[in-house]
């Protein structure tokens, strides 16, 4: 296959697959009440580079690492992750095709997106520029499988 029409594959997939595809389902949340100095350690031991903030299994803000810095930058006062999350969240829905998502994520810069069950509203997982590039990946992966059987 050329490169023309694996770069052609690549994008008909973008528009094809979904974020619900590609997204990660295994999410780690925090809650508005818990403290600066508590996220200090998620953040640490679980090598991530943001969060989302769930009240009541609702998104109600999201925390990020420049977040973090900025408290730390600030005052370092023990005050709650309600005080310091972003409380406009953009998110996009698991059914929105990877080329909306991966367009957003570029434009405004985000390294990450909520991604919402949009029949429950409530957060079914987080996506990344990396979640998308390995299903991309994986997916081109399969397709050429494939056609090399037949």
């Amino acid at each position: 296959m050329s490169d023309r029409n694996w770069g052609n594959k690549i994008l008909e997939l973008a528009y094809e697959l979904n974020a619900g595809e590609a997204m990660t389902t295994t999410v780690i949340s925090v809650t508005p009440d818990i403290s600066m100095n508590q996220v200090r350690e998620i953040f640490r031991s679980k090598k991530i580079s943001g969060m989302p903030v769930l009240q009541d299994g609702n998104l109600v803000g999201i925390l990020s690492l420049e977040d973090f810095i900025k408290w730390l930058a600030d005052d370092r006062c023990d005050c709650l992750v309600a005080d310091k999350m972003s409380k406009t969240v953009d998110s996009v829905f698991t059914d929105e095709p990877l080329v909306h998502v991966a367009s957003r994520l570029e434009t405004r810069g985000y390294g990450r997106l909520p991604v919402i069950d949009r029949k429950t509203g409530k957060l079914a997982g987080i996506i990344t520029k990396s979640d998308i590039i390995e299903k991309l990946l994986h997916k081109t992966e399969l397709d050429f499988q494939e056609e090399e059987i037949r």
